[in-house]
């Protein structure tokens, strides 16, 4: 069982005059509660109330002592039971109090954030429980709550892993010495690790490719699944014929070979998780000369997040150097 009571209501604006769903935000690997919180206030001006959602980084997730979570606990336990608390705060205190009618959320996700909504999505989108709390108005945990079916209205992947198939730089480093960093850190007894503490254990390569945070930190079995993917030639790739009613998916690259990967997600990648989603309204854009830690900070990529959640046009020139596919 899972209880809530860590969310960042950050919403700037009145919700009892917002007309728009709430948008959900979650960051990747070795990120926390406040990775988006910057570009939440500056979306909470346009009248966005915005929920940040922490699925994995937390005190109550990554201790010494915490269990070594699973990809499998984050796809069916964790990233549905934070989505469904942040939908029920929002019915009780939020926008969806004031505009039921609303009755879905956004989504933006940043790498291992999008990754794990899209499989949760694919597998519990129809509608899921299992057991969760969240708190009442007098704080004690007693109020059920459970995911409903697709939760998810506009979903806005950013950097978003798959099954690591074609090249990036990350994925070669991780073939040729992710094993030999997680039998080191097994040998230490580790089951939560911080990114350095990878480094140092063995992984060529510099500690900063993937994520910016030294601190917070992710199960070890979380780390031999990205490994298990990166060397596995026979896993699939995400959303297959996942439907979403608006799907954007916003992809770095960096200059060099191979071209079109952001360090650590592939080209090949993009192409088919973009394929995959079934959608009548999704675009697919490209910001070269960005890393995948780079993209979350990039005004562009703020830009075409903000323009697709709140439904706003591409300029001729985000359409012609930036668009990839899609409209």
């Amino acid at each position: 069982m899972r209880f809530f009571s860590f969310f960042l209501f950050v919403s700037l604006a009145s919700v009892a005059t917002a007309r728009a769903k709430p948008v959900i935000y979650s960051g990747g690997l070795w990120n926390n509660l406040f990775k988006w919180q910057e570009f939440s206030n500056e979306m909470a001006n346009t009248g966005r109330e915005g929920w940040m959602i922490e699925v994995t980084g937390g005190p109550n997730e990554e201790c010494d002592t915490c269990p070594d979570y699973t990809y499998e606990t984050l796809k069916d336990d964790w990233w549905p039971a934070s989505v469904s608390a942040a939908l029920a705060y929002s019915e009780r205190d939020g926008v969806l109090k004031y505009n039921p009618s609303l009755d879905k959320a956004d989504y933006v996700g940043f790498s291992n954030g999008c990754r794990v909504a899209l499989d949760s999505l694919k597998e519990h989108g129809s509608g899921y429980s299992n057991n969760w709390k969240i708190e009442n108005e007098t704080k004690s945990l007693i109020v059920d709550t459970s995911l409903p079916a697709s939760p998810i209205d506009t979903f806005v992947g950013v950097a978003c892993p798959g099954a690591f198939e074609g090249d990036s730089v990350a994925k070669t480093l991780i073939k040729f010495s992710g094993e030999d960093s997680l039998k080191n850190l097994r040998s230490k007894g580790k089951t939560h690790v911080t990114l350095p503490e990878i480094v140092k254990s063995g992984l060529l390569g510099e500690k900063n490719m993937i994520s910016d945070n030294n601190n917070s930190k992710i199960s070890l079995k979380l780390w031999e699944q990205y490994i298990n993917w990166v060397e596995s030639s026979v896993d699939s790739q995400p959303a297959s014929s996942l439907f979403l009613n608006k799907f954007a998916l916003i992809e770095g690259q960096i200059v060099g070979y191979p071209f079109g990967n952001d360090g650590v997600v592939t080209l090949s990648d993009q192409q088919a998780i973009y394929s995959n989603v079934n959608s009548n309204n999704k675009r697919r854009v490209g910001i070269a000369g960005t890393s995948h830690l780079g993209l979350t900070n990039n005004e562009w990529t703020k830009s075409f997040i903000r323009k697709t959640l709140n439904n706003e046009s591409l300029t001729n020139y985000e359409r012609n150097y930036f668009l990839l596919s899609g409209q």
